[in-house]
């Protein structure tokens, strides 16, 4: 037979390797959450104009992101307010008119340059395209405020950001410059590395420099996407939870055989197995990997007084219970305890 070379055998093995982690077995399972907000009992909500707080070159900025997050509330089920009524009202007396209000502040609104550059032949012309991809991300902060006791119910801070690409050309041998065009504005990407330049809003030595009416076109899209970002704080959310089955299979051949039922999601029998060998063995892998098949069979409390069992008698034995047990417990109280507000709420 013929010996393989070690460098094919070393890639080999790397492959066999990130399979098995790509492969890693995992529970999945649907977790109902309450408002980020609790709002229960309230009847109408209004938004504070950021403009009347706002140093007055963010006017526009201010006013464009006030309509925002009136749009995003009115998403909800809550009457929303006129707020330009209450110019002329002390913030102390805002309880006679609204019940809840939202006031914040533009933290920042900053803009950054991508330049690159390429070379073509146009004919006996040597043309440079420049390209420049700018890029704003606007910062801000606001809290839901109750009227009548100034009680805050809910802190935010948040980033949004859009992009636009414009291109010029440069004939070298004519040594002219023509614009181009521009290119449509981006919602997704990296904020990371290769940006130089900048500029921002409302402060700085270099505050104005690109204070033009491209950087103000890509800001606004920024800021149009905190209107749907309120979504989980006045409604009620989901989210599909993932976690990794632990515990090595090798020592234990029932161990994998219970990790094949799991990947074929017969949780069932997969719960019957982990219990069994937890309570033979008292192994911390089978209890935390049986409190998962509970959860993906919504019986949460029942997952929660597992762990918190294991918790309990691990620190008996003068131990220290691992972080992700300790984690999990975590996730559940409130998981449970969203319940419970969800239940209320109907």
């Amino acid at each position: 037979m013929r010996r393989m070379k070690k460098p094919v055998l070393i890639l080999l093995i790397a492959a066999i390797q990130m399979t098995l982690i790509t492969c890693a077995t995992a529970v999945t399972f649907v977790v109902d959450h309450p408002p980020l907000v609790d709002l229960r009992g309230v009847n109408s909500i209004t938004v504070i104009p950021f403009e009347w707080s706002s140093p007055r070159e963010n006017t526009q900025l201010a006013w464009s992101l006030t309509s925002e997050l009136l749009s995003g509330l009115r998403k909800g089920k809550i009457t929303v307010y006129d707020p330009y009524s209450l110019e002329h009202i002390y913030p102390r007396d805002y309880w006679q008119y609204v019940d809840v209000y939202i006031t914040g502040k533009i933290i920042s609104a900053r803009s950054s340059d991508q330049v690159s550059t390429r070379e073509e032949k146009l004919g006996h012309d040597d043309i440079t395209i420049i390209t420049t991809v700018r890029t704003v991300i606007v910062d801000i902060e606001y809290t839901y405020i109750r009227a009548v006791n100034n009680e805050i119910l809910g802190y935010f801070r948040k980033s949004e950001w859009a992009r636009d690409s414009f291109e010029r050309s440069v004939n070298r041998n004519a040594g002219r410059s023509q614009q181009g065009n521009r290119g449509g504005r981006g919602g997704g990407g990296s904020r990371g590395g290769g940006m130089h330049g900048g500029g921002s809003y409302g402060g700085g030595p270099r505050g104005s420099l690109w204070r033009d009416n491209w950087t103000d076109s890509i800001t606004a899209a920024a800021v149009m996407k905190f209107s749907d970002t309120m979504r989980n704080e006045f409604n009620s959310w989901t989210t599909i939870e993932k976690r990794k089955i632990r515990g090595r299979t090798g020592r234990d051949p029932n161990l994998t055989d219970i990790k094949k039922l799991v990947k074929q999601r017969y949780y069932g029998q997969a719960v019957e197995k982990y219990l069994e060998s937890y309570e033979r063995t008292g192994n911390i892998s089978a209890g935390y990997n049986l409190s998962l098949l509970l959860q993906a069979n919504s019986q949460f409390s029942e997952a929660l007084e597992l762990l918190e069992n294991m918790h309990r008698k691990i620190s008996e034995s003068g131990k220290r219970t691992p972080l992700y047990i300790r984690n999990e417990i975590l996730k559940l109280t409130g998981f449970i305890n969203g319940f419970k507000l969800l239940e209320t709420d109907d």
